[in-house]
């Protein structure tokens, strides 16, 4: 099996496009996930799982208060990404992986499915991608857990 370069994300679908305010110090990449921090959107951290809000369609541009075109999320909003795990061995797509709950794992400025944790469950792979089962890194389409979700009571 091959090893996938670990890549950003890649919205598939659902969601719908906006503007948000920038927060300060922000300093995400096309193709995070951000969360709101004061009616303002920021990065996310690894094993964030609460206020998850939206995809950026556009670099932070490094000043407070900057319109940036994003895409909220929600229930329905599917994404395309790598699998990750602190264990490059354990990294690997497999059918178990579908139906299971994970965590996020960022690292410069790209968010992965960490399968390594299922204790900050975030989102939920509901597929993998065809020719990538068994391969270190493989990628999956996966949906974000509506309790993780900005607004959500769950979430709060």
């Amino acid at each position: 099996m091959a090893t996938q370069d670990l890549q950003g994300l890649e919205l598939v679908s659902g969601g719908f496009k906006t503007r948000a305010e920038e927060a300060s110090g922000a300093s995400f990449k096309i193709g995070e996930i951000l969360k709101l921090s004061s009616g303002q959107v920021t990065q996310v951290a690894s094993d964030e799982s609460t206020d998850i809000f939206c995809f950026a369609l556009q670099d932070s541009s490094g000043v407070q208060g900057t319109l940036i075109d994003i895409v909220v999320i929600d229930e329905t909003t599917v994404f395309f990404g790598n699998v990750y795990h602190g264990t490059i061995g354990s990294a690997i797509s497999d059918e178990d992986n579908i139906g299971v709950m994970y965590a996020l794992y960022v690292a410069s400025n790209r968010v992965h499915v960490d399968i390594g944790d299922t204790s900050n469950d975030a989102v939920v792979i509901i597929a993998l991608a065809n020719n990538e089962k068994g391969d270190t890194y493989g990628r999956c389409y996966f949906k974000f857990i509506s309790a993780v979700l900005e607004g959500n009571d769950a979430a709060s």
